[in-house]
């Protein structure tokens, strides 16, 4: 998941490339946003920032939370989707 100012651009193995995200604020101190996996629920991330600089999330309809650690990536890292959207060889 890569996050770039207002934005997460959300990066799931397994899943095409999916378009940036809007973090939306919640009015209560979180951010939201939306992740489409194609199933029938219709999942959304609510995160806060941590005290250790992590970034702490609840999945509301799987009830589950996850953390993510913050990375520096050089765009040589990144995935380059194939054909098909998924990473891979070209």
């Amino acid at each position: 998941m890569l996050i770039k100012g207002n934005s997460v651009d959300p990066r799931f193995i397994g899943t095409p490339p999916m378009p940036l995200r809007g973090l939306t604020p919640d009015g209560r101190g979180s951010l939201e946003f939306a992740i489409d996996f194609g199933g029938d629920a219709d999942p959304r991330y609510r995160c806060r920032l941590t005290a250790t600089g992590t970034l702490a999330c609840l999945v509301d309809v799987y009830d589950e939370g996850v953390e993510f650690k913050r990375n520096s990536v050089s765009q040589e890292q990144l995935c380059r989707p194939s054909r098909d959207g998924y990473c891979g060889p070209n």
